[in-house]
């Protein structure tokens, strides 16, 4: 499968549904995954830690997000930590035909179903190369720190909030860190950053009317 090639149609590219509601960027990571699934026989093991390094991603909270968007738009779909795209499956089904012997693989993952039969999985002691994508794995929750300062230097975002909600961006960076201070009391680690802005977007709006004030869209 290393040396495989495949055509690739841009005019159902451009008119798909789901593709036309994607981001440039999330177009980017899917066409990439396009290629590891025709490489991987349709089954690509999730690393989001060596994702960050071979896409040049900065955050892994992004490909996280971006991962989520396509499964949501079922582009994708993920079982366990592998990850299965449809839409090659149809032209993966004609190189498997066409393979010496004739030999057949799944068409797509399998879940796992429990049975009365207990098996013991081995799982080999991780190599020296592979010790330290372990801990970057394990440090994929960020602390609320981190991500109170992402989100202050994202301009966009800021711009944006602080526009449907009618605060200065000034006071709008005042509001994140009150956020951020009452996440410390209550102990509460977002751990990632879709959730740590959903979760201020819904407490923005509970504030006081004397601190914040809804705007009127009529």
């Amino acid at each position: 499968m290393s040396k495989l090639g495949y055509t690739f149609y841009p005019k159902d590219w451009q008119t798909d549904d789901a593709i036309f509601q994607l981001s440039l960027e999330e177009r980017g990571l899917f066409r990439e995954l396009i290629d590891l699934a025709m490489l991987n026989d349709n089954t690509t093991v999730i690393n989001y830690s060596v994702w960050c390094r071979k896409f040049n991603a900065e955050y892994v909270e992004d490909l996280i997000t971006i991962v989520s968007r396509l499964k949501g738009l079922k582009l994708i779909e993920v079982v366990d930590n592998d990850l299965f795209i449809p839409s090659c499956e149809k032209r993966l089904k004609l190189i498997r035909a066409g393979r010496k012997g004739g030999k057949k693989t799944p068409t797509k993952p399998k879940k796992t179903t429990t049975t009365k039969k207990t098996i013991t999985k081995v799982t080999p002691a991780p190599t020296a190369e592979q010790k330290p994508l372990l801990v970057k794995q394990r440090e994929i929750k960020i602390k609320n720190k981190v991500l109170l300062q992402n989100c202050i230097e994202n301009k966009n975002w800021l711009n944006l909030i602080s526009k449907n909600n009618n605060l200065t961006i000034d006071k709008l960076k005042s509001q994140l860190i009150k956020f951020e201070n009452d996440l410390k009391l209550k102990d509460d680690e977002k751990g990632d950053m879709k959730e740590f802005k959903r979760h201020f977007v819904n407490w923005l709006n509970k504030q006081p009317s004397s601190t914040w004030q809804k705007p009127n869209y009529f």
